[in-house]
C-alpha cells in the first residue's frame, strides 16, 4: 500500500508538471495557483507516507516493529591505573575482540606521561606464532609496529643466511623496483652477483596510465608485496609472513619491511646482516609507547594465492582503529566505529520485547565484569526513552549509551513548517514561474526520497553509520539547498524583503539537524557528530549572508516571467563565443594530472568527487559544441560532428578508462543521445544523411552495445534462469561468510569487467577465481530478493544486508531502499517523473525559428543526464544492465558528493533553461573571448 501511495504522488507531480507546461497564442500559459500548492505538497506528502505508515503499523502491533529498537553502543574502555591491562585480539579471553586477528595479539597498559604528555600507554605487540592461522599487524598512527625502512640496496634470506652459500635477493632499483640475486662479499656484506645482474623480478607498480608509473604509490591498505614472493626459501624455512610496502617517495621510492618472521634475514646498505629474531624478545613481545591522542589500529594481512602480472599480490584490511587519550591517572580508549548491539525493541504502542543480551566485542575479565542485564526503560515507559549513558565498574571499565531509534517527528516538524513557510513567501510568484516552480518541486521531491532513504538506511545499518547524523544531515539538504534555489530566481520588484525569513529557515534547518545529530539531546538520541559537511554549512553562510543583501541587486526584473527568449537575444545571433575547445581542453588536463597522482574518484582534501567538478564542465563544454552546429552551415556541420564524436570518446570514455573510472561512460549516453535528437529534427532538412549519420553514431553505438548486453544477459544460462530458486537462496543466505572465503587465492580482475561477465557469460564468472567474483554471485541472489516485487514490502521491513553492507546506501539504494520498500512501480514512477521534466520545459520554453542558446542546452543536458544516470542504476540494480558504481543523483544519503553534484546539475538546469545565465554570463565570456584574441599572433587587440 505505501509503494502504491508514493508512486501515486510522484505520478501526481509528473501529470502536475506537463499540465503546467503549455503555451497560450505562442506564449507560456500562467501556472494555476492550485496546481502550484498541489505540486509543493508532493515532497512532504512523501515523507508523511513513509513515516507515517511505519508509525501505524507499530501502533497496530504489527509483527516486526520499524521504530523503537534499543541499540548499546560500546562508546569507550576506560583504565584508570598503571595496574590495568586491555587486551586485544581475537580469543575469548581478550579483553577486547577483533574477529579474525590471532588471540593475545597485543595490549595497552597506561604508564606516566611525560613533561608533553607523551607516552601515556605502552602497546605490547605479541610475536606470530607457527600456530597463528591469520596474520594480524598493529599500527600507531601511520607507523606500522615492527616495520623499519627498506632503501635501494638493502637485501632480503631466509634460512641459513651467514655461509658463503646463502642466497640473497637485493633490491636494486627503488623506483621501478626490482629484487635481484645477491651474495656475501668477502667483508661479509651483501652484493649484487654479477652472474645474475641482468635478471631478477620485478615489483608491481601503480601505472595510472599504461606504462607510466604514478608518482603516488599504493598505499599499504591498497598494495602489499609478499617476500616468499621473491625469495628461495627451503621447506623447511616454513611460511613466510613478512611484507613490503610503499610509505611514499616520488613513485614510491620509499620502501618499508614489516618484518614477521623469525627466520628472515635483513641486510641494509653498508651494514652486516642480522637475523630478526634478533631485534624481538620472542617471549614477551615488543614495547612500543603511545602518544596521548594516538588511533591505535588493527590491520589484517590478506595476501592473494595468485595475481596478474603488474597487479598487486596483497593488501592491508583494516579491523578496528581504537584513539588512545589520556584521562585522569589512566587512559580512555574509544572505538573510532563504535559498535553497537540491539538489545530490546520497544515500539509506539509500548510492546517492550527483550533480546538475547550478547555483546560479541567484549571478552574475558570485561565481559565477566559487566552486567549482562543492563537496567531498560519499562514496558509504560519505553515509548518516551531517548537516551542514557551506562558506565562500567572495574579495572577496565567500558561505557555504553543506551538509545532508542524513534520516528524523527522533530525533523518531519520541520518539514512541515518549510513547506507551509515556502508556499507563504513564493505566494503569487510560481505563477508566472513555471519553470522555476517545476524544477523546485522535482529538487525538493529528491530530497525527500533522500530523508526517507538516510531513515531507513540508519535503521537497517546501525553499526558502521552514525544514524543521529545521516537522518539530520538529511533534514538540513531537504531546507538548506532549496532555500538556495529559490534565492536564485530573480524578484519581481526589486531587493526581496522576505529573504530574510528565507535565512532564517535555513538557520532554524541547521539548529535542529545539528540537534538531532548530536549525542543523547535528540529524540532517538543516537550518538554522532554535529551534520554538515564542507558543501553544506559552506551552503548555509551564502544563504545567510544572501539574505542580509537580499541577493539580487535593486534594479527590478522588467519582464515578470522572464524565463524564455532571453539567451537568444542575449547571444546577438550565430556570433556565439566559443569557449567550449577551452573547457575541454581544462577538463582534460585536470583529469590527465589527477590520474597520474592515482586520483581515481575523490580529490583529497577537498572530499568530494571528481565528477562534481568534471560533469558539469562536460555538460557546458558538449552544449556549446550544440548551439554552435546549430547555427552553423553545412559543409562545418560535418566537421563539428565528427569533433562531437571525437571528444565524447575521449572525455568520456577514454580518460575515465585510462584511470579506471569505467562506470564514467554511462553519463555519455545521454549526451549521444541528444545530439542524435536535434540531428534528426533541429539540423536543416536539406542537410545530407552523411552528416546526420556522424551525429548519431555515438548514440547509435552505445545504444547497440546497452541493447547487446540485455539480449545476451535475457539469453543467458546464469542466475536469471530460476527466479523462485534464486529468490529462495537469497533468503537462506543468512551468513554468507564461508561462501566469500572459498576463494582467499583471488585472481585480480577489473571489478567491471567481472560485472560484464556477470551478465554475459556466468560460467566464466565462476571459473575465475576472483574473491570479488564470489562476492558478485551473492550480491546477485540478494538483488534478486530485493527487487522481486511489484509494489513493495513496506518502509522498513527488515533487510539482511550481509554483503551488501559497504553499498546499500550508494550503488544498491535503489534496490534496497526504494525498490525493496516501496516496489518497482515507484523507481517506474520516479523515471517517468524525470524524463517528463526536460520534455514539458522543452514544450513550455519552444519558440518557434529560433534556435537555442548554448545554457538552454545545457539546461535541458544536465536534466537529460540526471535522467540517464538515474535510469541506468536502477536498470542495473534490477540486473539488466552491469553495475558502474555510480549513484542515482541526490538519493545517496550518506555521500556528500552526490548531494553537491546533484544540486549543481538541478541549478545548471535552471539558471540555463530560465535564461538567468545569459544576462550576465556573456561580459565575462566577452572578456575571455578578447583575452584569448590577444594571445593570437597577428591579431589586433
Amino acid at each position: 500500500m505505501t509503494g502504491a501511495l508514493v508512486a501515486a504522488a510522484l505520478g501526481l507531480l509528473a501529470w502536475l508538471i506537463w499540465s503546467g507546461s503549455g503555451q497560450t497564442s505562442g506564449q507560456p500559459a500562467p501556472l494555476s495557483g492550485r496546481v502550484a500548492v498541489l505540486g509543493v505538497l508532493v515532497a512532504p506528502a512523501i515523507v508523511l507516507i513513509a513515516i507515517g505508515s511505519a508509525v501505524l503499523i507499530d501502533r497496530a502491533g504489527g509483527q516486526t516493529a520499524r521504530f523503537g529498537q534499543i541499540r548499546l553502543t560500546l562508546e569507550s574502555l576506560d583504565l584508570g591505573g598503571r595496574g590495568d591491562r586491555l587486551t586485544i585480539g581475537g580469543g575469548p579471553e581478550d579483553g577486547l575482540v577483533v574477529e579474525g586477528a590471532p588471540a593475545g595479539l597485543a595490549s595497552l597498559r597506561p604508564v606516566s606521561a611525560g613533561p608533553g604528555g607523551e607516552g601515556i600507554a605502552e602497546l605490547i605487540v605479541r610475536p606470530l606464532t607457527p600456530r597463528d592461522e591469520n596474520v594480524s599487524v598493529v599500527s600507531i598512527n601511520k607507523d606500522f609496529v615492527g616495520s623499519e625502512p627498506f632503501p635501494r640496496g638493502s637485501a632480503l634470506c631466509v634460512g641459513a643466511c651467514d655461509g658463503p652459500g646463502a642466497r640473497w635477493r637485493v633490491l636494486s632499483r627503488s623506483g621501478a623496483v626490482r629484487f635481484q640475486p645477491g651474495r656475501l662479499d668477502a667483508e661479509g656484506r651483501v652484493e649484487v652477483a654479477e652472474d645474475g645482474a641482468g635478471d631478477g623480478e620485478t615489483f608491481p607498480r601503480r601505472e595510472p596510465f599504461p606504462f607510466i608509473a604514478a608518482p603516488r604509490p599504493w598505499r599499504a591498505s591498497q598494495a602489499v608485496y609478499p617476500v616468499e614472493r621473491y625469495l628461495e626459501a627451503d621447506a623447511a624455512a616454513g611460511r613466510l609472513r613478512s611484507v613490503l610496502y610503499q610509505q611514499g617517495g616520488w613513485r614510491g621510492a620509499d620502501w618499508r619491511l614489516l618484518a614477521l618472521d623469525p627466520q628472515l634475514w635483513i641486510a641494509l646498505p653498508g651494514e652486516a646482516p642480522r637475523r630478526v629474531e634478533g631485534e624481538t624478545n620472542r617471549s614477551n613481545g615488543r614495547t612500543v609507547a603511545v602518544p596521548s591522542e594516538s588511533t591505535v589500529t588493527i590491520w589484517d594481512v590478506r595476501t592473494y594465492g595468485f595475481s596478474q602480472a603488474g597487479q598487486p599480490a596483497g593488501r592491508l584490511q583494516e579491523r578496528r582503529a581504537l584513539e588512545v587519550t589520556a584521562q585522569g591517572r589512566g587512559i580512555s580508549v574509544r572505538l573510532q566505529t563504535p559498535a553497537t548491539e540491539v538489545v530490546a525493541t520497544c515500539p509506539t504502542n509500548g510492546r517492550l520485547t527483550t533480546a538475547d543480551i550478547r555483546y560479541p566485542i567484549l571478552g574475558g575479565p570485561v565481559a565477566a565484569g559487566l552486567d549482562q542485564h543492563p537496567t531498560l526503560p519499562r514496558a509504560a515507559s519505553c515509548a518516551r526513552f531517548q537516551s542514557s549513558v551506562i558506565k562500567g565498574e572495574g579495572g577496565v571499565a567500558p561505557t555504553f549509551t543506551m538509545a532508542r531509534f524513534g520516528a524523527p517527528w522533530s525533523l518531519v516538524v520541520l518539514i512541515l513548517a518549510w513547506t507551509g513557510g515556502v508556499l507563504w513567501l513564493q505566494r503569487g510568484v510560481w505563477t508566472d514561474r513555471a519553470v522555476h516552480w517545476s524544477l523546485y518541486c522535482v529538487f525538493q521531491t529528491l530530497l525527500a526520497l533522500r530523508f526517507v532513504i538516510a531513515v531507513s538506511g540508519a535503521a537497517a545499518d546501525p553499526e558502521t553509520l552514525a544514524p543521529g547524523r545521516l537522518i539530520g544531515e538529511a533534514a538540513i539538504a531537504y531546507v538548506v539547498l532549496p532555500v538556495l534555489f529559490v534565492l536564485l530566481a530573480p524578484p519581481k520588484e526589486g531587493r526581496r524583503p522576505w529573504a530574510v525569513g528565507l535565512g532564517l529557515f535555513a538557520g532554524v534547518a541547521l539548529v535542529v539537524g545539528g540537534l538531532y545529530g548530536a549525542p543523547v539531546t535528540a529524540e532517538g538520541g543516537l550518538a554522532g557528530a554535529v551534520p554538515g559537511g564542507l558543501a553544506l554549512v559552506g551552503g548555509v553562510l551564502a544563504i545567510l549572508g544572501a539574505a542580509v543583501v537580499g541577493f539580487w541587486p535593486v534594479r527590478a526584473t522588467a519582464d515578470a516571467d522572464a524565463e524564455t527568449g532571453t539567451e537568444a537575444g542575449a547571444e546577438g545571433g550565430p556570433e556565439t563565443t566559443r569557449t567550449w575547445p577551452i573547457l575541454f581542453g581544462a577538463a582534460a588536463a585536470m583529469r590527465a594530472v589527477l590520474g597520474f597522482l592515482s586520483i581515481k574518484e575523490r580529490i583529497p582534501g577537498l572530499g568530494f568527487a571528481v565528477s562534481v567538478i568534471y560533469t558539469p564542465a562536460m555538460i557546458l563544454g558538449f552544449s556549446g559544441l550544440l548551439a554552435e552546429a546549430l547555427r552553423a552551415d553545412s559543409r562545418r556541420l560535418k566537421r563539428l560532428g565528427l569533433v562531437f564524436a571525437g571528444l565524447l570518446f575521449v572525455m568520456l570514455a577514454v580518460l575515465p578508462g585510462l584511470v579506471k573510472d569505467n562506470g564514467y561512460v554511462i553519463v555519455a549516453l545521454p549526451i549521444a543521445g541528444m545530439a542524435a535528437w536535434v540531428a534528426w529534427s533541429r539540423f536543416g532538412r536539406d542537410l545530407p544523411l552523411r552528416t546526420r549519420m556522424i551525429w548519431s553514431a555515438p548514440a547509435a553505438g552505445l545504444a547497440a552495445l546497452l541493447l547487446g548486453v540485455l539480449v545476451a544477459g535475457a539469453f543467458s544460462l546464469g542466475f536469471a534462469e530460476n527466479r523462485e530458486r534464486n529468490i529462495a537462496q537469497a533468503r537462506d543466505a543468512v551468513s554468507d561468510a564461508p561462501a566469500l572465503k572459498i576463494l582467499e587465492q583471488a585472481v585480480d580482475e577489473d571489478p567491471t569487467l567481472l560485472r560484464v561477465w556477470m551478465r554475459l557469460d556466468p560460467e566464466r564468472l565462476l571459473r575465475s577465481g576472483a574473491s570479488e567474483a564470489e562476492d558478485l554471485r551473492v550480491i546477485s541472489r540478494q538483488l534478486s530478493g530485493y527487487t522481486d516485487t511489484l509494489f513493495g514490502r513496506g518502509y522498513l521491513t527488515p533487510a539482511n544486508l550481509t554483503v551488501l553492507r559497504p553499498v546499500h546506501l550508494n550503488d544498491n539504494l535503489s534496490a534496497i531502499h526504494l525498490i525493496s520498500p516501496f516496489g518497482r512501480v515507484t523507481a517506474a514512477a520516479l523515471l517517468i517523473l524525470l524524463a517528463v521534466l526536460p520534455v514539458a520545459l522543452a514544450r513550455r520554453t519552444r519558440r518557434e525559428g529560433v534556435p537555442r542558446g548554448r545554457y538552454e542546452i545545457a539546461g535541458f543536458m544536465a536534466l537529460w543526464v540526471v535522467f540517464g544516470v538515474d535510469a541506468y542504476i536502477v536498470l542495473a540494480n534490477l540486473q539488466l544492465v552491469p553495475f558502474t558504481g555510480r549513484n542515482v543523483y541526490l538519493l545517496a544519503a550518506a555521500s556528500d558528493s552526490d548531494l553537491l553534484e546533484g544540486t549543481i546539475l538541478i541549478v545548471l538546469a535552471y539558471v540555463g533553461i530560465a535564461g538567468l545565465w545569459a544576462r550576465d554570463a556573456f561580459a565575462w565570456e566577452a572578456g575571455l573571448e578578447r583575452m584569448v584574441r590577444r594571445l593570437r599572433p597577428g591579431r589586433a587587440s
